[in-house]
């Protein structure tokens, strides 16, 4: 299974694509676009600019993920085609907690995502997934002895 997983919850827009491998789970790629130079400019996070940084970051970051999981898995570097997309099972965003224009960033692109593939959509609360961040291991780390 090959999950796309999108999180916007505060100033930066990320995007991975994860395998299950065996008992565990292999990230094959994450991409993040950061908008620390430009809220910097501002003493700190600001809500509606971050949300518009995301609007312009959230694709060309998906692009580039699914990009970099085709040559992970023995391809080029080029976008993958329709008929690769198909390689991806679910695409999973976080839906909360987080500032919410960038939440809706994100969800309202996974959702749409999800719609035009017709894959499944997975949510995930952002401080759930910290706490099971834990137990992704490195490739090569003997998961039963973890």
């Amino acid at each position: 299974m090959m999950i796309l997983a999108i999180e916007s919850t505060c100033d930066e827009t990320g995007a991975s694509v994860v395998k299950k491998v065996g008992k565990g789970v292999e990230v094959l790629t994450e991409v993040r676009a950061s908008s620390a130079e430009i809220t910097a400019k501002y003493g700190g996070v600001v809500p509606e600019v971050v949300a518009r940084e995301q609007v312009i970051a959230m694709i060309p970051v998906i692009n580039e993920t699914l990009a970099a999981a085709r040559f992970h898995l023995g391809g080029d570097l080029r976008p993958p085609s329709q008929e690769e997309l198909r390689n991806v099972d679910a695409i999973a965003v976080t839906y909360g907690p987080g500032l919410l224009g960038s939440l809706l960033i994100g969800v309202e692109t996974a959702k749409a995502l999800a719609l035009a593939w017709n894959k499944p959509l997975i949510k995930v609360n952002h401080l759930v997934a910290h706490v099971f961040a834990n137990w992704i291991l490195p490739v090569g780390r003997d998961t039963e002895t973890q």
